[in-house]
């Protein structure tokens, strides 16, 4: 599982396949910490978008969490991840 993090969230890929023809989707977990280790809030994000195969959809899905983060999806946003448990 490839992961990385960015401005404060941690971030995993988490592609699935697509039974019907082979392909993989591109979607990712962003996690954001509180304030304490031991709770966090957590969001999976897909894109419409689909690759060829898990590791071209791994990439794809990390750069779609920083922009997510970034604010450069529309529609799509961190916003509930800042909400008080």
């Amino acid at each position: 599982m490839i992961k990385a993090q960015h401005k404060g969230f941690l971030i995993f890929a988490a592609p699935e396949e697509i039974t019907d023809n082979g392909k993989w989707s591109v979607r990712v977990l962003i996690m954001r910490n509180m304030k304490t280790d031991t709770v966090s809030k957590q969001q999976y994000y897909k894109s419409k978008n689909t690759c060829d195969s898990r590791e071209e959809a791994e990439a794809h899905s990390i750069f779609y969490a920083l922009r997510v983060i970034d604010g450069k999806i529309p529609g799509q946003n961190t916003n509930s991840l800042f909400s008080v448990i």
